[in-house]
């Protein structure tokens, strides 16, 4: 199999615009204000860790499409720093709000459980 990014860039770049409209759209229907530029810009602006978490997973698909990994290996490297990437922020986010070790690693495996079961379907699914 060979590897691109090509519809992988885009399907990133899709759920972060998903993400924005339906943001400006849950505000106009609540009736807090219109959509202008600044109101736009800001939720752009809050979504754009959304975004940000991609580049992480474009990594390995990166180097299977240059030929540096296997088409395999590089899909297994994406969805494996997927999972990573979920644990790690269940980490961060259950320190900050003040868990001990027990919360910490609560957070963390359920956070692996979502990416694992995510990773469920794709492969039911294919």
């Amino acid at each position: 199999h060979d590897i691109t990014l090509f519809p992988y860039t885009p399907l990133f770049r899709s759920f972060w615009i998903a993400h924005v409209y339906a943001d400006l759209l849950a505000d106009r229907i609540k009736g807090h204000h219109r959509m202008g530029r600044h109101a736009i810009a800001a939720v752009l602006s809050r979504e754009w860790p959304l975004l940000q978490s991609s580049f992480v997973l474009a990594i390995p698909l990166a180097l299977g499409a240059i030929g540096a990994l296997s088409a395999h290996v590089a899909y297994d490297l994406a969805w494996l720093t997927g999972v990573a990437a979920l644990v790690g922020w269940g980490v961060v986010f259950s320190r900050k709000e003040g868990h001990g070790v027990t919360g910490v690693v609560v957070a963390a495996s359920l956070n692996a459980a979502v990416g694992l079961v995510i990773v469920g379907f794709k492969v039911a699914v294919k």
